[in-house]
């Protein structure tokens, strides 16, 4: 088993729960306030697929968002590291370098 790490950068008021396949580990229920930052670590199983996900909400808006696929995810996050970025325009994940929108808040 090897862990990977997620660094969630929230930037608004946003309250978040979070849990993995591996195991069910829950992360538990944050409500984060503007420029809090955080971290949490998922184990990945490497001959199996890992997921992990969150159920997140701002205000009216809601989404249910697969933050760690390792079918998906194992090339693209850089590191080992997972950096997502949330603020008013949606959820973005940083891809090579690159803050890439993965979901926009409706």
């Amino acid at each position: 088993m090897a862990a990977r790490k997620m660094l969630l950068a929230f930037l608004v008021n946003l309250t978040t729960h979070c849990t993995t396949n591996n195991g069910g580990e829950d992360v538990g229920i944050h409500t984060l306030q503007p420029s809090w930052k955080e971290f949490f670590v998922c184990h990945v199983l490497v001959k199996k697929r890992s997921l992990a996900s969150c159920d997140m909400s701002m205000g009216n808006s809601h989404v249910h968002l697969d933050v760690y696929d390792s079918d998906r995810d194992s090339k693209r996050c850089s590191d080992k590291t997972c950096i997502w970025d949330v603020n008013n325009d949606g959820l973005f994940l940083e891809i090579n370098g690159q803050r890439v929108l993965q979901y926009r808040w409706s």
